[in-house]
């Protein structure tokens, strides 16, 4: 039985990760972070909240695009991080995507009102690069070791 469960364990298909961030030097920055952490999963990145609804939209049938989790900005111009968060959360075809906002933000208000929108963590962006590895570290150790997510992911 063992080597059964391992080798379902293993022909899984890697994670799929979307980043929303208009800050293309931190959406690189995370792609190293997740690179060095050891995470073998698949990258995507968007640069704006509308970005994110239009990808969301076209892969909401696909299972094979559709991301295990999202890693959002709230600070982004046009929709925000905030209405986009919004907007998943209501859509129930995208309602159960994992959302993790990760930004610069510390406002008390941003994190009450984002946890409050439905998101499932809220992480203030490190400022020094290794604290950002141990971030995603954490990151692919939770959601893609410990978690257990909906049979599509």
């Amino acid at each position: 039985m063992r080597p059964q469960l391992f080798t379902l364990v293993t022909n899984a298909k890697p994670a799929r990760v979307v980043v929303a961030d208009d800050d293309h030097s931190a959406v690189e920055l995370l792609r190293e972070a997740f690179e060095r952490s050891s995470c073998s999963c698949e990258i995507e990145a968007v640069f704006s909240g509308q970005q994110l609804l239009d990808y969301l939209q076209k892969v909401d049938s696909d299972d094979d695009k559709r991301p295990s989790l999202i890693l959002l900005d709230l600070n982004m111009p046009g929709k925000d991080g905030r209405q986009t968060l919004t907007e998943i959360k209501a859509d129930p075809g995208l309602r159960d995507i994992p959302i993790i906002i990760m930004t610069s933000s510390e406002l008390e208000e941003d994190v009450e009102r984002s946890y409050q929108s439905g998101v499932n963590a809220y992480l203030k962006k490190p400022s020094v690069f290794s604290d950002l590895v141990r971030m995603t570290s954490a990151i692919k150790e939770f959601w893609f070791g410990c978690a257990t997510l909906p049979h599509h992911y």
